[in-house]
């Protein structure tokens, strides 16, 4: 068995000026899209996703065990 631990996350960066200055001030947000732990055996293949993760957009994993020595 292998275990797997998947994160994906979804990181936003905006420059915009600060209004009393006009000095670039840089702003990031970041949102869990996918945070979950897998087992699989060797050779064994899974589908993990999230639906509508922006907008009218979603994020499919398929992820594939191999064991390598």
């Amino acid at each position: 068995m292998i275990q797997a631990q998947v994160e994906f996350r979804k990181e936003k960066t905006v420059m915009a000026a600060a209004p009393a200055t006009g000095t670039p001030v840089q702003s990031t947000t970041t949102s869990d899209l996918i945070t979950t732990t897998l087992m699989l055996k060797a050779g064994e293949k899974t589908v993990v996703g999230v639906s509508k993760s922006d907008g009218d957009r979603g994020l499919i994993l398929i992820l594939s065990a191999k064991v390598t020595k």
